[in-house]
């Protein structure tokens, strides 16, 4: 099931690009919770084999979006430009005739190459995109680079909109100092976070078929909204790197790489900590040693403050101010694909903040219980599971769910997706 609600995510946010759809919102809502109630009450401690699926539609229904919509409805492509080149490569190197023809190997590089080689002509084809958050990160660095804190100065009214958005860098210091690090190095913030999505599918779980894996790592380089998010400067690759990393991380049973992938989430959006919530849970759950989960606390904070208090320290009221006043400040947003914004337009009437919020901690009640009740039986795709199904019901039944927000939850369930194990044969060994 978790495939199928992955490809209906995609298809739905590359068709609406993250804005109000009258008729998809209600199918995305019932398929969240029904989804997320498959996941916690199923019994068995396997999902049956999705991976056919991946492998033999996921391909085939990403060119046919990119066909039908192939850009951004900013500033629309030609449709023979460089993007439809890589959507047909990704499909055909999966096909039975490339299969016979090359290695697996050389396949996979010629896939992460062509979706590298498509990151960067689409950010080189829109040098000055026109929305707010690249304008305002790239003049929160043009202001530190002459030595000012970027929390603390005057920003241009227009970069705010109608809907209360305070016009200023409202990310946290994490995002700094990689944005900054990529402009420095590249000319533009926006490789960074290329970069980062690019190299997540790396630290995937090694699945017993290498074919799968492969369709689940071109699954995610070849997502058919990706030229219209990469060009927008979203950081939320820097959240499902991160993402991936702690995975491949807890895998290894390596404390100090969870503990900075975890604060390096933390550091860069809001609520980034969304991640370490439940993976300290998880650990004192299956760890061997409980201690295991104090380590990991200890340490993800330590790093955490290490990140974060150069700014907090320069100027603390400024930095309280724009990165989290100015989000409690803003309004509802009636243009977002969620059903906040569908129940007003619809109904009339109003979805308080108190219902948002209420019905944000019935998503994390159900992931806690998801992890309680299953952690030792699913193994670690509860985590990416649990991380779906909190961030799913913030954006669903919160004031904002856009493109980006899509971008992320589809990044936990494709996740999710690497550490499903085949179906088992007769003889018990995997399909």
């Amino acid at each position: 099931m978790t495939a199928l609600f992955t490809h209906f995510l995609i298809v739905t946010n590359h068709i609406a690009h993250g804005l109000f759809n009258l008729h998809l919102i209600p199918l995305v809502t019932i398929g969240l919770v029904v989804w997320s109630l498959n996941r916690i009450l199923r019994d068995e401690s396997s999902s049956p084999r999705s991976f056919g699926f991946v492998q033999r539609f996921l391909p085939w229904s990403n060119l046919l979006c990119f066909l039908i919509k192939p850009a951004n409805p900013v500033d629309p492509l030609p449709l023979l430009s460089h993007p439809l080149l890589f959507r047909v490569l990704y499909p055909i190197t999966l096909s039975p005739v490339w299969i016979r023809a090359f290695t697996l190997r050389k396949r996979t590089v010629l896939l992460a190459a062509g979706a590298l080689v498509f990151y960067l002509l689409s950010i080189h084809s829109d040098p000055r995109n026109a929305i707010d958050v690249f304008t305002s990160n790239n003049l929160g660095l043009d202001y530190l680079s002459k030595g000012l804190n970027p929390y603390a100065q005057a920003y241009p009214p227009e970069m705010a909109d109608i809907y209360g958005y305070r016009a200023g860098f409202l990310y946290w210091p994490g995002t700094i100092y990689l944005e900054g690090a990529s402009r420095f190095l590249f000319g533009d913030l926006r490789v960074i976070l290329a970069l980062l999505w690019w190299v997540a599918p790396f630290f995937f779980d090694r699945r017993p078929s290498g074919e799968e894996n492969l369709a689940l790592k071109a699954a995610w380089w070849f997502l058919p909204f990706l030229n219209f998010c990469l060009r927008c400067a979203w950081i939320d690759p820097i959240l499902a790197f991160s993402a991936a990393l702690l995975l491949f991380s807890l895998r290894r049973q390596g404390l100090w790489l969870a503990s900075f992938a975890i604060a390096l989430a933390a550091s860069v959006k809001q609520y980034g900590g969304l991640l370490g919530v439940f993976a300290v849970p998880y650990v004192f759950l299956t760890a061997d040693r409980k201690t295991d989960a104090l380590k990991l606390t200890l340490r993800s904070a330590t790093i955490f403050a290490v990140l974060m208090l150069p700014f907090l320290v320069w100027n603390l009221h400024a930095f309280i101010d724009m990165t989290l006043l100015s989000h409690l400040e803003a309004k509802t947003r009636l243009d977002a694909l969620n059903f906040t914004a569908w129940w007003i337009r619809v109904t009339g009437l109003d979805f308080p903040g108190r219902v948002q919020g209420i019905m944000t901690l019935c998503g994390f009640t159900l992931a806690l219980w998801h992890l309680l009740r299953n952690a030792k039986k699913t193994g670690l795709r509860v985590l990416p599971e649990a991380w779906a199904i909190a961030f799913g019901f913030s954006v669903v039944f919160g004031k904002f769910g856009f493109a980006n927000y899509y971008w992320l939850w589809i990044s936990f369930l494709l996740l999710a997706l690497t550490l499903e194990r085949p179906a088992k044969t007769s003889d018990g060994s995997g399909s």
